[in-house]
């Protein structure tokens, strides 16, 4: 028998326009996958983009698997998934964290995603006390939610309810660069903490840090908001890429360590990159120099672009985020333009 449902209203009230009895279309969008189970539909709204929707429920043995994870995530621009995913991290869960949640996390990172989980954990096992948090939720092109984890029920599983705003998404690019919304992250602060706790003993103080740190990493997670920048990333020699990961691998372990035979290894690495980059820059200079001629009017183009001058506008502050893109800076500027009143 499945662990996973979703259970739909037939009409919803106040959703879209403030127009009450809307009827929420939708449909089963079946997905398959070993490492998790999960129902999934495909939700239809008025005046919005489909929107994928997936339950997920995960057996406690065994590691997820991106791949599937990628057959929801690109299902849809986008997607909503939610459930029990065994997985523990320290940015959402305190306590030990797992292979699944380094899986999990890295992968929210490096597919701009967003993470909405719950300040209280969802998880109190019988035998232990340290309760965690495996119940969240992973947002695609959502930028605004909330979860809480309701403590209902009998079982050691508390369900966890979310509200997401289904108005605010992030657009789809390639860079990702993160901002952080300080007065959201003191607004989820003072309501994961509501005044001073009771400590009568030294487990009481002890359950007031847990709380506080999670409380600290899950507002740090949900305020803020990831930006990426069209583009794609500067290609290096394979020589000076394994040169790059030797040195931040001898860099992370120095932080660990604080030995100075690894600070002064990554410094000489360092030291060593900005050469051959520097080298490899001229020498990719050289080479396009020698590629230009005028039989195909290639000189003339490079000597126009030098020529002319071209004035760089920096990024701009928007109600949405940061705008990088050309587009975003002109749309937003026509904005500021029509809100001007001369005096």
């Amino acid at each position: 028998m499945p662990e996973t449902t979703i259970i739909i209203k037939s009409t919803v009230f106040k959703l879209v326009n403030n127009v009450s009895g809307c009827i929420i279309d939708h449909h089963p969008s079946p997905i398959a996958s070993t490492t998790f189970e999960n129902t999934t539909i495909e939700l239809h709204l008025p005046d919005s983009t489909p929107i994928t929707i997936s339950s997920i429920c995960r057996p406690p043995h065994g590691s997820i698997s991106t791949l599937e994870l990628n057959n929801i995530f690109n299902s849809n621009s986008k997607c909503i998934a939610v459930g029990d995913f065994k997985a523990k991290h320290r940015v959402w869960s305190s306590g030990t964290w797992n292979s699944n949640g380094t899986i999990i996390h890295d992968y929210i990172c490096n597919n701009n995603l967003i993470l909405l989980a719950p300040c209280e954990p969802t998880h109190f096992p019988n035998h232990s006390n340290n309760p965690s948090t495996l119940d969240f939720g992973i947002l695609k092109n959502f930028s605004s939610g909330d979860a809480n984890s309701i403590n209902a029920l009998s079982s050691h599983h508390n369900p966890v309810s979310f509200e997401i705003d289904i108005n605010v998404n992030l657009p789809v690019i390639s860079k990702i660069i993160k901002t952080n919304n300080w007065s959201k992250f003191k607004q989820i602060m003072s309501t994961c903490l509501p005044g001073n706790p009771n400590i009568q003993n030294i487990k009481d103080i002890d359950e007031a840090i847990t709380k506080l740190n999670s409380a600290i990493l899950t507002a740090i997670n949900l305020a803020s908001r990831s930006k990426l920048i069209n583009g794609n990333y500067r290609k290096l020699p394979p020589n000076i890429v394994k040169k790059i990961t030797l040195r931040n691998q001898i860099r992370k372990r120095w932080q660990q360590t604080y030995d100075p035979r690894y600070k002064r290894t990554a410094n000489r690495l360092t030291n060593q990159i900005r050469r051959e980059i520097r080298d490899y820059d001229q020498e990719s200079w050289k080479e396009w120099l020698m590629s230009l001629n005028q039989g195909d009017n290639s000189i003339y183009i490079a000597a126009r672009k030098f020529s002319r001058k071209y004035i760089q506008i920096p990024p701009i502050l928007d109600t949405d985020g940061i705008e990088y893109t050309p587009p975003g800076k002109g749309k937003r500027l026509q904005i500021l333009l029509g809100e001007f009143i001369p005096n």
